[in-house]
């Protein structure tokens, strides 16, 4: 069953990133990803489990740490709901052990390997991920008039507050029917 909240205003927090934010965040998360290839991974190798343990604390404890930052930026609220959408993410995103190991054993990719399959893997998926978005937001805001996309509650570049607003419409009126 799904249910839906009459506005979307007081569900969630409305946050104001300054101009600085998004390409601070970005910098930040390519200089963490070029350190790990480049460093920790420069020569492919057989990751050992205490290896991989220490990673993932560390991976684990930037993403956490990062609620600090966002309680410090924009109060508790905001805080709180990164850490409940991370922490469903963490936990959501289990089951792709279980996928990534049946796909190296199916290809045969050797275990030094694995690191650097896995890492350009993801990294492909997210480009491709912000290469749909983009298209589906100039196809919908082409379709769409400048007027349906001024929304007051957004904040950001205007092809993103036009999608937040485009997809909260189609929401809607899929929730209407």
């Amino acid at each position: 069953m799904l249910i839906a909240a009459g506005s979307s205003r007081g569900n969630f927090v409305d946050i104001t990133v300054p101009e600085w934010g998004w390409p601070m965040l970005l910098g930040l998360i390519t200089v963490l990803l070029l350190v790990d290839i480049l460093v920790f991974h420069r020569k492919a190798h057989v990751v050992t489990i205490k290896e991989a343990a220490i990673e993932s604390a560390v991976w684990v404890t930037l993403g956490l740490a990062f609620t600090f930052v966002l309680w410090w930026m924009f109060e508790r609220a905001a805080a709180v709901e990164y850490i409940s959408g991370y922490l469903i993410e963490k936990s959501l995103s289990v089951d792709n052990v279980f996928v990534w190991a049946m796909i190296f054993s199916h290809f045969k990719v050797p275990r030094q390997y694995q690191h650097r399959v896995l890492f350009w893997g993801i990294f492909g998926a997210l480009v491709m991920r912000f290469i749909f978005i983009f298209l589906g937001v100039a196809s919908s805001s082409a379709s769409t008039t400048s007027s349906s996309c001024s929304d007051s509650s957004s904040s950001g570049p205007e092809w993103v507050c036009c999608a937040m607003v485009t997809t909260r419409t189609r929401i809607r009126r899929t929730l209407a029917r």
